[in-house]
């Protein structure tokens, strides 16, 4: 009787074993899903407001409307391959700290509500279209004005995003960052991949720097950056693992729109941007 019921204890064991590494997958993913890491702080940072008038802008940013967003996509050229594997990622973000590429707004009527998306070599070659700048970096899935209005409705994404996080599927943390926080489904669908990527390589590094019992009872207070401006192991590896992939899917961050999050990070790392020349 004994030896006929160890296979099944055996796999009783193994589905227990799977079981408890995808809740430690699961609630590992809440804790460090930074959306590429610039963009949600941790529960210790300092506050972050929006500017006087942002009201205003982000009434009119949410009115517009994208016209050219399939081919947006169609030149990122990822295909069916994961952005964070992808070969032409891996060379761009190699090559990135000598890029000039900005991504510009032209509006294609009076009103300024219908627009498209471009790509530029550099600065001088979008405002001598008569374009508009919205971030530094090319044009990715992130960069419509409404998903800019998004960042700037919620400047501290952290209770929403580690909300969003907790949903177990890609699919599930997608519908949850559309409805909760106001991205775009393309927008939405590269944060939820990035969440699960990020699952699943930083499991050890987030567990080691918080510890277990932190991460289990979601009590993360450990600082996100130490005395000397550095990540925190666990923020670390999402950078490192997820963040080439992120920012080049996404083309915008909080950085490389000119807007601060509240992970402290250095002035040259923000890329200066009037968001209230659109409507000018």
């Amino acid at each position: 009787m004994t030896i006929s019921k160890r296979p099944g204890l055996l796999v009783k064991r193994k589905v227990l074993g799977l079981g408890a590494t995808a809740l430690l997958l699961w609630l590992v993913g809440s804790a460090v899903f930074r959306g590429g890491t610039d963009s949600k702080p941790g529960p210790v940072s300092p506050r972050v407001t929006r500017p006087p008038g942002t009201a205003a802008l982000i009434e009119r940013l949410q009115r517009t409307r994208l016209l050219n967003a399939e081919e947006i996509d169609r030149r990122l050229d990822l295909g069916d391959a994961s952005f964070f594997d992808a070969r032409q990622v891996r060379r761009w973000h190699s090559s990135r700290r000598g890029n000039t590429e900005v991504c510009a707004v032209g509006f294609v009527d009076p009103d300024r509500v219908d627009y498209r998306l471009r790509t530029f070599p550099d600065r001088e070659s979008a405002l001598a279209e008569g374009t508009v700048i919205t971030h530094r970096d090319h044009c990715g899935t992130c960069s419509s004005l409404r998903n800019l209005a998004a960042y700037l409705a919620q400047p501290d994404l952290t209770s929403p995003a580690r909300t969003c996080a907790r949903r177990w599927t890609a699919g599930g943390v997608k519908a949850c960052l559309m409805e909760e926080i106001g991205f775009e489904e393309r927008c939405a669908e590269t944060w939820a991949e990035n969440a699960v990527y990020t699952r699943r390589h930083c499991l050890g590094p987030c567990i080691a720097h918080y510890g277990l019992w932190n991460v289990l009872t979601d009590d993360i207070r450990a600082p996100n950056t130490d005395e000397h401006g550095n990540l925190n192991p666990c923020l670390a590896c999402d950078e490192r693992v997820s963040g080439p992939g992120f920012q080049y899917a996404a083309g915008r961050t909080r950085r490389n729109s000119g807007l601060t999050s509240a992970i402290a990070r250095p002035a040259a790392e923000i890329h200066p941007v009037d968001h209230t020349l659109y409507f000018r």
